[in-house]
C-alpha cells in the first residue's frame, strides 16, 4: 500500500472533485438521471481509488457516497420531506426531516466508529 504521504496532489483533487466535475460534465451533456449514474459510478470509483492509493477514506466522501448510492431514487427522504412541506405544511414535513437527520447522524456515527477501530 503506497505511503500516506506520498500521494501526489492530483490524485488527491481527483479524488476529492472528479465525482463533482463528472456529474457536472454530463448533466450539460446527457439529463439528470444519466448524470447521477456518472456521478454515482464517479464516487464508487473515488472510493476504492481512496482506499487502495491511500488506505483511507474521507469521513465526507464515505458520506457523499452513502446519500448518493443509497438515497439516488427522486422520492428519497429529503424530497418528501419538501413535498409534504410545500403541499401540507411545516407539521407534516417534521416527522420525515427528523427521519433523515437521524439516519444521516446514524452514518456519520458509524463512519466514526469505523475510522477509530481502524486506528487501534
Amino acid at each position: 500500500m503506497p505511503d500516506r504521504r506520498r500521494v501526489p496532489p492530483a490524485l488527491r483533487v481527483g479524488i476529492d472533485y472528479g465525482p463533482l466535475l463528472l456529474f457536472f460534465g454530463a448533466s450539460k451533456v446527457f439529463d439528470i438521471f444519466v448524470a447521477t449514474g456518472v456521478f454515482m459510478a464517479a464516487v464508487t470509483a473515488a472510493i476504492v481509488v481512496s482506499r487502495v492509493w491511500t488506505g483511507r477514506v474521507s469521513p465526507m466522501l464515505w458520506f457523499t457516497g452513502a446519500i448518493v448510492l443509497v438515497a439516488y431514487h427522486p422520492r428519497v427522504a429529503s424530497v418528501l420531506a419538501y413535498d409534504r412541506y410545500v403541499t401540507y405544511g411545516l407539521r407534516s414535513a417534521l416527522p420525515v426531516a427528523a427521519a433523515l437527520i437521524l439516519v444521516a447522524l446514524g452514518i456519520l456515527v458509524v463512519v466514526r466508529i469505523a475510522r477509530r477501530a481502524e486506528r487501534a
